[in-house]
C-alpha cells in the first residue's frame, strides 16, 4: 500500500516558523547550553525558573525576526484571549470566525509553528514552551513556570517601560522586539518570587518588590510556608562576596 505524504508538511508555507527553521532563517536552538540549564532544573527553584524565563523570551525574540507580531483577542469576561494568524496557504472559513489559530487546540502550538504567520505575546510563548520541551523533555516542569514567570515580565511597565494593557492591541512587531529586549535587560536587575499561596512565579521591579515583598513575606509566614524568591543578579552577588 503506498501513502503519499502531504506537501504541505515537505514544503511549509513561506513565513510560517516551520519555513523559516527549514531555511535556517530562524536560528537553531542552543541545544547543547539549554540542556545543560534546563534538563537538571526544578520547577520549584526560583534561580531555575530565571533561567527557563530567559531562555523562552530569547526564543521568542528569534520568532518575531522572522514572523509577525499580532495583537491578542479580546474577551469581555477573561480577558487576553491568545491568537495567531495563519498563512494564505492555511486560511479558511473556520480560521476566520475563531480569530485565527489557536494555541489551546489539540496540537496547538505545533499547528502554529507549521502553519501560522503572525502569533501574540501569550501564543509565541506557548510555542517556545513547546519547542524547548520537544529539545529537552525533561525540562518540561520548568520550562512550563518559566513561560508563566517570562510573561509576568514582558507585561510589567516597571520593567519594560510599556503598559501592556494599553500598547498590545495596536503594538507593531518593531515594538514587540523592543519589548522583549527591555524584558530581557530588566530580568537581571529584577525580583522573582513565587507566590506562597499558589506558588505562582512572578517578577518584579526592585520598587514593586520594596512594597510587595514584605506583603508576600508576611503571607508566607502566616502560612507556614516558606518564603522563596530570587533576588537580582547584582545583590546576588554582592551576598555571595
Amino acid at each position: 500500500m503506498s501513502s503519499t505524504l502531504d506537501p504541505n508538511l515537505l514544503f511549509p508555507a513561506p513565513h510560517t516558523l516551520a519555513a523559516h527553521a527549514l531555511s535556517g532563517a530562524l536560528a537553531r536552538l542552543p541545544s547543547l547550553t539549554l540542556r545543560a540549564q534546563i534538563a537538571p532544573a526544578s520547577a520549584d527553584n526560583p534561580n531555575d525558573i530565571r533561567r527557563a524565563a530567559r531562555a523562552l523570551i530569547e526564543r521568542v525574540a528569534a520568532y518575531w525576526q522572522c514572523i509577525e507580531y499580532c495583537r491578542p483577542g479580546i474577551s469581555g469576561g477573561s480577558g487576553e484571549v491568545p491568537c495567531a494568524l495563519p498563512a494564505p496557504r492555511y486560511e479558511s472559513a473556520r480560521n476566520s470566525l475563531r480569530r485565527g489559530l489557536r494555541v489551546t487546540d489539540v496540537d496547538g502550538p505545533e499547528q502554529i509553528w507549521n502553519q501560522a504567520m503572525a502569533m501574540c505575546l501569550t501564543t509565541a510563548f506557548h510555542v517556545a514552551q513547546w519547542e524547548l520541551t520537544r529539545a529537552i523533555p525533561e525540562g518540561a516542569s520548568v520550562l512550563r513556570v518559566g513561560r508563566i514567570a517570562a510573561l509576568t515580565a514582558c507585561r510589567s511597565e516597571p520593567i519594560t517601560g510599556s503598559n501592556w494593557k494599553r500598547t498590545s492591541s495596536r503594538m507593531s512587531t518593531i515594538g514587540a522586539r523592543k519589548l522583549l529586549a527591555r524584558a530581557l535587560a530588566g530580568l537581571p536587575h529584577a525580583w522573582l518570587v513565587l507566590h506562597p499561596d499558589t506558588a505562582t512565579p512572578f517578577f518584579y521591579a526592585d520598587a514593586e518588590y520594596a512594597v510587595r515583598g514584605g506583603m508576600l513575606e508576611r503571607r508566607a509566614i502566616e502560612s507556614n510556608r516558606q518564603f522563596v524568591f530570587s533576588s537580582p543578579a547584582a545583590i546576588a552577588v554582592a551576598h555571595a562576596a
